[in-house]
């Protein structure tokens, strides 16, 4: 039986090198020490070889300097007032259903979870 779990108020943060060079294994040590020292949750994450996207809870007050504090070692997108919907045990009868008419940002599954970030 599926199980879904929504996170109101969440924020995708992707990060990248501005000439495009790999994100590397200290560059995700740099980028979590900052999330880490800003005091701020990960929710999910998702890695390529050219960039991280991590998906947090909005936070009025921490956010905006997490953000400038990335700006300064790397290049950043955002997207503020999504939902994080998480799907323990799916069928694609509910990811249909729960992602209908949705923008879809970001989409993980494992073997017993699917997680979306939209809009």
């Amino acid at each position: 039986m599926p199980v879904v779990i929504v996170k109101e108020e969440q924020t995708l943060i992707s990060v990248s090198h501005s000439d495009g060079s790999f994100i590397t294994e200290p560059d995700m040590e740099r980028i979590f020490s900052i999330i880490n020292r800003h005091k701020i949750n990960n929710n999910v994450m998702q890695r390529s070889a050219l960039s991280l996207s991590f998906c947090v809870d909005y936070h009025r007050v921490h956010l905006p300097s997490l953000i400038e504090d990335l700006k300064r070692l790397f290049r950043v997108k955002y997207n503020t007032g999504l939902r994080l919907i998480t799907i323990r045990h799916y069928d694609m009868e509910t990811i249909k259903k729960m992602t209908a008419g949705k923008d879809i940002l970001l989409h993980q599954q494992s073997r017993t979870n699917a997680y979306f970030v939209v809009r």
